[in-house]
């Protein structure tokens, strides 16, 4: 179980740091194939956050 803030979940910086800790405890690493990656990301948490 980990915990996780308010504040961690506004940022797309620290949401990319949890991933990447959950996925080391399930032994899995995380892989960007798309490099269009990181902008599609940071644009879906504009339209779910409601953020500009």
């Amino acid at each position: 179980m980990i915990t996780v803030t308010k504040w961690q979940i506004n940022s797309g910086k620290d949401i990319n740091g949890i991933a990447h800790v959950v996925a080391g405890h399930l032994g899995k690493r995380l892989r960007y194939k798309d490099p269009e990656f990181t902008h599609k990301c940071l644009e879906l948490r504009r339209l779910l956050l409601g953020r500009e």
